[in-house]
């Protein structure tokens, strides 16, 4: 498990049945037998007045722990399932050292929680506990006051041999609805020395959730390490703040705010948070960041609508820098704000903004209190009405996954190849009914690779993300060259809840093995991955399948090659990841590679080191290697094509080779840490074009050197034109969004791989043509 760094700061598919919205493929099934049924097994009445508490700890005390061995006899279940129906709980439901285990509603507007206790308590807590999830259940605070609905809150380490805690992360929350206005609907993280252990209560996935009235925040974060909250498509309602975030961060996508009685994101510290594809009106202001400082946080806003605000737009007094993006963005209610942005400190500081094809209804929208304030600005138009609803929005946004009946093939216990093979076959000849191969809570020994023909339309489904459902080799079989799962293409593979591997044996070839998906208009979707193989994503070869990896912290290793076409720039292939790990990346042979909103600590004193040719986009990240200095953390060699490193802290410092290589670099808004001079290691190459704008630097000694954050002198090399260098540069970034996982055209490839663990593997997962 990780430990996360502190730094030290300077301050201390039916759908919802909503119409209108995006119909996706992902789809909800269950329960399966292997489940335990709150009602069937533990008495719960769920009639909306008897007290259900005992019964569902009870279900929670039962769940399986595979690392403790709790729970693992005949029978052991790693899922709780509730079906429809009101269950009342008076005193806080507790997982407690809980491990790859799920709780799961059938539908949140008929699965609902309810609170008949007192005030100020919590619905749900989970201590110490990892990579597990919540999902499909409304939890109604019942007009009681000062109630959290779901805390993930590390309190205290144990280890009493049949227990004990876990660094909490890859946790899922998705498909609920908070109501009955509690004060916050998801609580995460805790402080050190204060409320808890300050470490992680990170990594958390929150999914097409309704947070609904809540009286302090819908998601509240607090904690230095409460990091990686990627939240999708939900949707805030009348909420004091919609997020609320204090010194940990966030990163929002296709979320919808409405009537935000003080603000829809609120900050205070915090190191780089960042909204996309939002859609907000109607609050009172749209961002805020409390009091005035010289850190260098960072802001990131990119293709948001922001109509009707009353009062504040964004307010940013740090000297850190904001990026807008291709936003649109009404005037505000109160006609003394004439400016969209507001920033500024007292701080000395080199003040500027990167604002790119934004429109605006101010006429003169950025200011800084502060004194000049440099304008990167390319494309934005002014004076602009903007004409948007929340119905137009609603139609990108991703659908709670309907439940539906599938034909269920269920894996015996001890099943080999052979028999897992014939079951595979059966589900494959069931054309475009998507039929599921079931493994429950257990391990099977695979002794040759499953094959998943092409043509197939079905699912491989487990029980957790890890520890739940193993699919391991037979020891005494050889996987050097060979994967666990190959599944051919063009099909629609769908796998979930599985661990492929076991986290000490590398000698297996790849986990997953995709062979001829490279289909024009073919896509795969990977989140929630947790990888310990040497490389997580192997892609060689692709000229068109689009990659998109969410939610995925642990999955350092991403080589990216490309295909015949994709060398001569007419690939539309392309990785994409929104909170999905670059570290160990390799690009070659003009493959396009694009990473937005993570973090990266390790052992890795240089975790990236970049040579060959394409284009890599970097948005919004960390940089942490452990026992970090002023040496170079990021080493980029010859490289012909564009790289943009961009609203990044870095612990170290940048070095560039470039040799002859022609490449277009791009540097925007990075603080180094422990460097001062952070150019120091950059060469001039006689074909390359530098941009290095918006940075800091900052040390910790005590001496007069490192007593102020400073702003770092832009500096470019052989540019003309700083402003159509950056348009340029980053284009291929601006053109790309995150796409819903959703139905294609017949005769192409169309993967879904959600909350699988990959054992130690050489890869993780593979693409290639053959």
């Amino acid at each position: 498990m990780i430990k996360r760094l502190e730094i030290i700061l300077f301050i201390l598919c039916a759908c919802y049945s909503l119409t209108g919205f995006a119909q996706c493929r992902e789809e909800f099934n269950g329960p399966f037998a292997s489940w335990a049924d709150i009602k069937k097994q533990f008495g719960a009445k769920g009639n909306g007045k008897d007290d259900d508490t005992r019964a569902i700890q009870s279900a929670i005390n039962g769940l399986c722990n595979s690392v403790t061995k709790a729970n693992s006899q005949k029978g052991a279940y790693t899922t709780v399932y509730l079906p429809a129906g009101t269950y009342c709980i008076s005193k806080t439901l507790v997982l407690s050292g809980g491990i790859g285990v799920n709780i799961i509603g059938e539908d949140p507007h008929k699965t609902i929680i309810k609170w008949i206790g007192g005030n100020a308590d919590t619905m749900f807590w989970a201590n110490g506990s990892a990579y597990f999830r919540i999902g499909r259940l409304s939890w109604d605070a019942n007009g009681h006051k000062n109630i959290e609905a779901i805390g993930i809150h590390w309190k205290n380490v144990w280890n009493t041999g049949n227990s004990k805690s876990f660094a909490p992360l890859n946790i899922e929350i998705a498909d609920c609805i908070f109501k009955g206005q509690l004060y916050n609907g998801i609580s995460g993280g805790t402080d050190a020395g204060f409320d808890g252990t300050g470490a992680n209560d990170s990594e958390v996935t929150i999914k097409r959730c309704v947070f609904d009235n809540c009286t302090e925040g819908g998601i509240s974060i607090h904690g230095y390490n409460a990091l990686d909250y990627w939240i999708w498509d939900c949707q805030f309602l009348n909420c004091l703040f919609g997020i609320k975030n204090t010194s940990g961060n966030y990163h929002a996508y296709r979320c919808y705010f409405n009537g935000s009685t003080f603000s829809d994101l609120r900050n205070f510290n915090g190191y780089y948070t960042s909204m996309r594809g939002g859609f907000s009106e109607n609050a009172f202001a749209f961002s805020a960041d409390d009091g005035v400082s010289c850190n260098p946080f960072k802001r990131i806003f990119q293709n948001n609508t922001v109509v009707n605000i009353k009062k504040y737009p964004i307010e940013f007094y740090h000297i850190g820098k904001i990026t807008l993006w291709d936003n649109r963005l009404s005037a505000v209610q109160d006609k003394k704000q004439n400016y969209w942005v507001h920033t500024g400190s007292w701080c000395p500081a080199k003040y500027e903004i990167l604002s790119i094809n934004n429109k605006f209804e101010a006429k003169d929208p950025l200011w800084n209190a502060n004194g000049p304030l440099k304008k990167f600005e390319i494309g934005d138009t002014y004076n602009n009405k903007i004409l948007a609803t929340a119905n137009d929005f609603f139609k990108v946004m991703e659908s709670v996954p309907a439940k539906k009946d599938r034909k269920v093939f269920e894996v015996p216990a001890g099943a080999d190849s052979k028999i897992i093979q014939q079951l595979i076959n059966q589900a494959a000849a069931l054309k475009g009914q998507r039929p599921i191969i079931h493994f429950g809570v257990g391990t099977w020994y695979l002794n040759k690779t499953l094959i998943i023909p092409a043509g197939s339309d079905l699912q491989l489904i487990g029980d957790g993300l890890i520890y739940a459902t193993v699919l391991e080799r037979d020891k005494a079989s050889n996987f050097n060259s060979a994967a666990l799962i190959q599944a051919e293409g063009p099909s629609y593979i769908t796998i979930k809840d599985l661990q492929l591997g076991h986290e000490s044996d590398n000698g297996i070839a790849a986990a997953i093995a995709f062979v001829n998906t490279d289909q024009p208009t073919s896509e795969a979707h990977i989140d929630q991955v947790y990888s310990m193989a040497a490389t997580s994503l192997f892609v060689d070869g692709l000229d068109y399948l689009y990659i998109e990896k969410d939610n995925s912290f642990f999955t350092a290793g991403n080589y990216i090659n490309g295909g015949l076409l994709t060398r001569k720039g007419k690939g539309t292939a392309k990785v994409c990841c929104y909170g999905g790990q670059f570290a160990s990346l390799s690009v070659n042979n003009g493959g396009r590679f694009l990473a937005k909103d993570c973090w990266w600590e390790g052992r890795t004193r240089v975790p990236l080191e970049l040579k060959g040719s394409g284009e890599i986009s970097l948005d919004g990240a960390m940089i942490a290697p452990n026992g970090a200095d002023s040496l170079p953390t990021i080493k980029i060699g010859e490289f012909n094509g564009k790289i943009n490193l961009m609203n990044m802290y870095v612990l170290g410092s940048v070095a560039v080779n470039p040799g002859n290589s022609a490449l277009n670099l791009l540097l925007w808004n990075i603080n180094f840490y422990y460097k001062m001079n952070p150019y120091e290691y950059i060469k001039e190459g006689r074909n390359c074009h530098y941009a290095l704008l918006g940075s800091n630097s900052q040390c910790f000694a005590n001496t007069e050197a490192c007593k102020n954050v400073i702003s770092v002198p832009d500096k470019s090399y052989r540019i003309s034109d700083t402003l159509r260098f950056i348009e340029n540069n980053t284009a291929f970034d601006r053109s790309v969004k995150p796409v819903i996982y959703r139905n294609l055209p017949q005769g192409v490839s169309n993967i879904y791989v959600s909350r699988v663990t990959f054992g130690a593997a050489q890869k993780g997962i593979s693409f290639t043509k053959q």
